[in-house]
């Protein structure tokens, strides 16, 4: 599924996952929709934490609410690629789920849920308490912060993947902040690299993070006008993080 594209060569990935159920075997179904869940549930809970849900209940609806898009058809072909972007569409639906929830007073008991699935709730109860130093802030202003960091993070792994040794890895690790050196210099005295050298990695390094971010972003959209408009929108988010 990874690739896959509508007419034009325009990315639908993320819609795609959604929609597998009629389409694939068990197996792939499972596999698809687990990657949907370790990918952007983390926004989600940030959102409910800062609707002003408990720690406790944020835990259950976000695993309710999963284990209830593995389960039922009628939610999953709620997936209109025609209302645009897909985190609008994976807000909704999760609003959805909890309206539903509470009118049919079928409330997921503790520990339900998808069972060989691991959330860690320690880890976003951290993440949403570094996003929320704004308390005026809105739960709509939340998601999406933690949905552009959700992007950055997933595209920081897949490059990294890609620089895991020598100087191209003390490289990558300085343009993404986690270098332990505190110039480039440092690098090129370290790897007896040129200042040249150096810069020329640098600027690889960068083109392939930001187009490792463009793919991420055009996988959760479904125009070109779109994708220009979220992208500014998501990199406005991260750069002026702080």
């Amino acid at each position: 599924m990874e690739g896959e594209t509508s007419q034009g060569g325009f990315h639908t990935t993320r819609w795609s996952i959604l929609q597998v159920h009629s389409k694939f075997s068990d197996t792939e179904k499972d596999l698809a929709l687990e990657h949907l869940c370790q990918h952007y549930w983390q926004p989600l809970y940030v959102y409910l934490r800062k609707s002003g849900y408990s720690q406790e209940n944020s835990e259950d609806l976000i695993q309710g609410f999963f284990a209830e898009v593995i389960k039922n058809p009628t939610l999953i072909r709620r997936a209109d690629k025609k209302i645009g972007k897909f985190r609008s569409f994976l807000l909704g639906a999760l609003k959805f789920y909890i309206s539903d929830t509470r009118k049919s007073g079928n409330a997921l008991k503790r520990g339900g849920g998808i069972q060989h699935m691991s959330f860690d709730f320690q880890d976003s109860e951290s993440h949403f308490q570094t996003l929320s130093g704004d308390d005026a802030s809105e739960p709509h202003s939340e998601f999406d912060k933690s949905w552009a960091f959700s992007i950055f993070k997933e595209a920081v792994i897949k490059v990294r993947a890609r620089y895991n040794q020598g100087i191209d890895l003390d490289i990558f690790q300085w343009i993404t902040g986690d270098s332990k050196y505190n110039s480039l210099q440092s690098i090129a005295d370290k790897n007896n690299a040129t200042n040249e050298a150096v810069r020329m990695r640098v600027s690889r390094a960068r083109k392939d993070l930001r187009e490792m971010i463009d793919l991420e972003i055009r996988e959760t959209v479904t125009s070109d006008m779109e994708f220009k408009n979220e992208r500014e929108y998501l990199l406005h988010i991260i750069q002026n993080f702080g």
